[in-house]
């Protein structure tokens, strides 16, 4: 157990901030390098791999977290972060098409900025006592940004045709968010007590999205609170898109200037 809760913007978080910027680079550097069709099979089992790998890994705290007592309803595995590694294990089964699509624009797009944008706040990082869950929360976030960075780029997911794909990602998040809402809504209807926030959307969920949560939350009905989430979270989703987007035309513009 760590003697003093890690602190925000402390050794261990700007720590794993770094590894989540490497790794980062690292998918986008292999993303590009292994973006021919020839490596299409292995790039499915890597991904499968991961997925599987970070399911492994949510089990083990999972596992540990009941033993130490910190069990509960609130370990159900459904936070926005922990919807890739859902998705992740089906690229070997996923056909070309609308449905792979959607899952790459989600991971791409709102998982990979969320990813990201975990680092602002890590809270569960920085909230509990013991070590491993410490370590774990980090971790997986900084595996889901070289992941997911890696399949912005295997998959191409700029220009229009990756705008497409942002946006049928983006209403997979929507569903998902209700999902979340409506039982987050219901569970603690039935027990106050019980403390369910999925996806942190529900009027008593602790403060995990800092402008929002504090200077909006407190003043507004929760459905308008709801439709604003929905509105920035489309916007911060669709950073990595244009972070590319911008890349590949520098790029492109660089190589044009060379040949000519």
């Amino acid at each position: 157990m760590w003697n003093e809760k890690p602190a925000k913007f402390g050794p261990l978080h700007l720590g794993f901030i770094v590894l989540a910027l490497v790794l980062f680079g690292l998918g986008i550097y292999f993303g590009n390098k292994y973006r021919d069709e020839r490596y299409a099979k292995k790039r499915n089992w890597f991904l499968a791999g991961v997925g599987f790998f970070l399911i492994a890994l949510e089990i083990v705290k999972i596992s540990l977290s009941v033993a130490w007592g910190e069990g509960g309803i609130s370990l159900i595995p459904f936070q926005i972060c922990s919807t890739p590694m859902y998705l992740l294990p089906l690229f070997p089964i996923l056909k070309e098409g609308k449905v792979k699509d959607a899952v790459v624009g989600y991971l791409s797009t709102v998982a990979l900025a969320a990813a990201l944008c975990y680092y602002v706040n890590p809270s569960a990082m920085t909230r509990t006592y013991y070590i491993f869950l410490s370590l774990h929360s980090g971790a997986y976030h900084a595996i889901l940004a070289g992941t997911l960075s890696f399949v912005l780029c295997v998959h191409e997911v700029w220009n229009k045709k990756g705008f497409f794909k942002a946006l049928v990602g983006y209403a997979i998040f929507t569903i998902f968010s209700l999902i979340a809402v409506g039982a987050n809504f219901a569970v603690n209807a039935a027990n106050p007590e019980a403390g369910l926030f999925l996806f942190y959307l529900h009027p008593d969920a602790p403060v995990t999205f800092p402008v929002i949560d504090t200077l909006v939350k407190p003043y507004v009905p929760f459905v308008v609170y709801y439709l604003l989430f929905l509105v920035i979270f489309f916007l911060i989703a669709l950073l990595p898109w244009g972070i590319a987007t911008l890349s590949v035309l520098i790029k492109n513009k660089i190589k044009a200037k060379k040949a000519a």
